[in-house]
């Protein structure tokens, strides 16, 4: 379930368009270059806070960081809904939302180490497989929310010394209803993961010890 929350982070891919269309058409100034440099951003602030996720946890508690992170990540993609000033919204993205992706990233990690310490490669196959399920599950909902009738951008604007393409109002304008996708289907997985989780932290952080361990040696 989480992995597949995780891996909408992925997803910006199969939006993005949509996301600068709709931002163009509330500010002409705003070019799809500028809006694709928020996802290289995150990227970055996503890879610094992976690293924290364990410890946060090991303090905080397994549950009571995803119920968190969860309800947080839900509550900025529905703000995203209502926001059109482009900043505000690179903003949220970049220092609210890629910091939640950073916790959590390592969630299912820890949970499966538990289980499987010798199997590192194994499992981490297995886990990063449902991160691509959640970006292609995410990415195809948004293209039906958005661009149900499979229309072709038609809107040329010139930019920086080449045309650029962008969905005309009509399309763009159900942007909004994407981002609440995200949220509502973010509390719904969200549930469900926190049913299934089990709250022991000694444990985890035991299997995340014992899997450096495993780890170290197979290198040597």
């Amino acid at each position: 379930m989480e992995q597949s929350i995780l891996g909408s982070f992925y997803s910006w891919g199969g939006y993005s368009i949509y996301l600068s269309s709709y931002l163009k058409s509330n500010d002409h100034n705003i070019q799809s270059d500028l809006v694709s440099l928020i996802f290289p951003f995150m990227n970055i602030v996503m890879n610094a806070l992976i690293p924290f996720g364990e410890r946060i946890i090991a303090k905080a508690g397994l549950k009571n960081v995803v119920f968190v992170g969860i309800a947080f990540l839900s509550t900025f993609f529905q703000l995203l809904s209502i926001i059109k000033n482009f900043y505000l919204i690179a903003f949220i993205y970049i220092f609210c939302i890629a910091p939640i992706y950073g916790i959590l990233y390592m969630v299912p990690f820890l949970c499966s180490w538990r289980y499987f310490p010798t199997k590192p490669g194994e499992v981490n196959a297995i886990l990063q497989a449902g991160y691509g399920f959640g970006s292609a599950i995410f990415s195809y909902f948004s293209y039906i929310i958005v661009n149900y009738q499979n229309d072709q951008p038609k809107r040329n604007e010139y930019e920086n010394g080449e045309n650029s393409v962008y969905f005309e109002e009509c399309i763009s304008y159900n942007t909004p209803s994407m981002m609440t996708f995200f949220a509502v289907s973010f509390v719904i997985l969200g549930t469900f993961s926190l049913i299934f989780l089990k709250n022991n932290n000694a444990g985890l952080l035991q299997s995340y010890h014992y899997y450096q361990v495993v780890k170290q040696k197979n290198q040597n």
